[in-house]
């Protein structure tokens, strides 16, 4: 049996994630498909002002099922590196650096502009209600992996959302998030959006927005040296009604 110990800058999270020991041998040849590689850049800053801080989010977990997915995916890149190395014991990890970005469209943001924010090394936790204003307009955000980590080859990049929004309706009828506790791949996403700027429009008519951003981002970045974890929680103490118990 092979287990998760995942640890942040100043805290321990500890996730025991029961999984078969990989096979010897074996594995397949296939390069992973072109939808699931970003390319690491460096953003420019200009124009931008710091916004909130991250907190360090204590007691993360990563729901099971991502992490077999991602084992399996590790388990082939060191295939296909043709690396001497064997998948024993625990996978190697390393936490991801991130940096976000909100851009401004109807001054809906508070700081008055666009807004980078940076989180500790592995993420964290954002209160939305210090980011954005209770009035009706628009922004983009997007997410950028910081290229310091690496080196070589581009690797494999997962991306999950676990929605805490409570699932309802517009005024207008169109439904709002996917409903507590469900998690979607978006990595495609990711890849072909939110990796890039301006990134993902938001609305915040109807707290439209909050279906998007309530809940906790998983970010995988896997190569043959390591899997990368970030993990990043959106939360809005003013918004209660819609997010999940």
């Amino acid at each position: 049996m092979r287990y998760w110990l995942f640890a942040f800058p100043f805290l321990v999270a500890c996730m025991a994630f029961a999984n078969e020991g990989a096979k010897e041998g074996g594995g397949s040849s296939e390069k992973a498909p072109a939808a699931t590689r970003v390319e690491i850049h460096d953003e420019d800053e200009s124009g931008f002002v710091a916004g909130p801080e991250v907190e360090l989010e204590r007691d993360v977990k990563i729901p099971k099922p991502l992490v077999e997915e991602v084992e399996q995916i590790y388990e082939k890149a060191l295939h296909e590196s043709h690396s001497s190395l064997e998948v024993e014991g625990s996978v190697p990890r390393q936490n991801l650096d991130l940096k976000l970005y909100f851009n401004e469209r109807s001054r809906v943001l508070k700081g008055g502009g666009n807004i980078v924010v940076n989180p500790p090394v592995g993420g964290g936790m954002l209160d939305l209600s210090k980011l954005v204003r209770p009035q009706r307009g628009t922004f983009f955000w997007h997410v950028q992996l910081r290229p310091r980590l690496f080196e070589g080859s581009v690797p494999v990049t997962k991306v999950f959302f676990l929605s805490r929004h409570v699932r309802k309706s517009q005024e207008e009828g169109a439904p709002i998030g996917i409903g507590c506790e469900k998690v979607a791949d978006i990595s495609s996403h990711f890849i072909k959006v939110l990796s890039k700027r301006p990134g993902q429009k938001l609305n915040t008519t109807y707290g439209a927005h909050l279906g998007t951003l309530l809940g906790t981002y998983y970010f995988f970045v896997i190569d043959a040296e390591a899997v990368r974890v970030a993990t990043l929680t959106f939360k809005d103490p003013t918004a209660r009604s819609v997010t999940c118990e």
